[in-house]
């Protein structure tokens, strides 16, 4: 078993297209995406200020949703 810690909230969805990552989103505000080989956390997606909600497409492209009404689209370097 892998435990995931990292969060300030609730995790409230998960998503996930590639095996290596893992993406989860909080009441915190943040998305996260996770390295599941190792259960570290690779990237903080910060800018929501109300519980987020996470889509991860197969093209490393991430789509938050959150309770302050925005829609965040991220994209890999």
């Amino acid at each position: 078993m892998m435990v995931f810690e990292g969060h300030e909230g609730a995790v409230n969805s998960l998503s996930q297209a590639v095996p290596e990552e893992l993406v989860s989103g909080s009441w915190d505000g943040t998305a996260r995406i996770w390295d599941t080989a190792t259960g570290k956390v690779k990237y903080a997606l910060e800018g929501h200020t109300h519980a987020v909600s996470v889509l991860t497409l197969p093209n490393g492209i991430n789509i938050t949703g959150s309770q302050d009404k925005t829609i965040r689209i991220w994209y890999k370097d």
